[in-house]
């Protein structure tokens, strides 16, 4: 498909709104070459069929390479959806982490809270993932947090687990 894609753009004047839902096309699928060059072509970051960023749903599905473009190309890593979430979140609580390592080094904020007060660690620790747990704690998570409900990240894990 990426040979297809990038023919297509190469042989036909496509308009930036077309542009623009390739590249929510190729992100959603993981496609990161055709990001890459949707990307290099001025393909605008816009918002998927949920309403979420595009980081958002690269960092949902853990499409670590494509994160990487996202970020390289001016996404807003704490930008957030109308619940409030963030990338950081949806990678913690939804994808296999992949993410994490762009997100941190875009210095993504570790303490911003959804319309829960829930912060990336608490999503994390009510996924069940030691892994993503350990990774917010070394970026600087504070397990003493609590959310609108007064409840901690140990709290939110052992009610889930």
């Amino acid at each position: 498909w990426g040979d297809l894609v990038a023919y297509l753009l190469k042989h036909h004047s496509s308009t930036l709104v077309d542009k623009s839902l390739a590249l929510a096309a190729a992100v959603k699928r993981g496609r990161h070459l055709e990001v890459m060059q949707l990307l290099e072509l001025g393909a605008k970051q816009t918002f998927d069929s949920q309403g979420r960023t595009l980081l958002m749903s690269a960092a949902a599905s853990g499409y670590r390479e494509v994160c990487w473009l996202l970020l390289k190309h001016g996404a807003d890593v704490d930008a957030s959806n109308d619940l409030g979430e963030t990338a950081l979140m949806m990678a913690v609580q939804q994808g296999e982490g992949g993410c994490l390592p762009p997100l941190a080094r875009w210095r993504a904020t570790i303490d911003l809270i959804d319309v829960l007060g829930q912060n990336a660690l608490m999503k994390a620790a009510q996924s069940g993932s030691a892994a993503h747990v350990k990774s917010l704690l070394k970026m600087g998570a504070k397990p003493s947090d609590r959310d609108a409900r007064g409840h901690t990240a140990l709290l939110l894990a052992a009610r889930e687990g």
